[in-house]
């Protein structure tokens, strides 16, 4: 008989407010896991970190982040759970959303003000 360890899940990652989730296997981004998957729930740019295209908002669980350019995601953003989901790889389950755009923050002001 031999002793086999299970295999560790790879954490999922969950788009808020719907049923959708992929899993994210060791070493992949959530950029790679939604595309392998065929998710198209996060707009696709460069894949480096460098275009801020992919932003998203981590709402929970844990991860690590590679490198990004801070021109996207500033270290106080870093601190509330934005990131570049190019660059983002999930140690945990996680949930997560689309970060908003200046469009949308530009439509909601309107609405507001309406």
């Amino acid at each position: 008989m031999t002793g086999h360890s299970p295999q560790p899940t790879a954490p999922r990652a969950r788009l808020v407010h719907t049923p959708h989730s992929v899993a994210v296997p060791e070493g992949s981004s959530l950029l790679a896991a939604l595309e392998r998957a065929g998710r198209r729930d996060v707009p696709v740019g460069c894949r480096n970190g460098g275009c801020g295209v992919c932003k998203v908002q981590v709402l929970e669980g844990d991860y690590r982040c590679g490198p990004m350019s801070r021109r996207h995601v500033a270290a106080d953003q870093q601190d509330q759970g934005f990131a570049l989901a190019c660059r983002l790889y999930p140690i945990s389950d996680l949930a997560f959303r689309p970060a908003p755009t200046p469009v949308d923050d530009l439509a909601r002001s309107r609405a507001i003000s309406s």
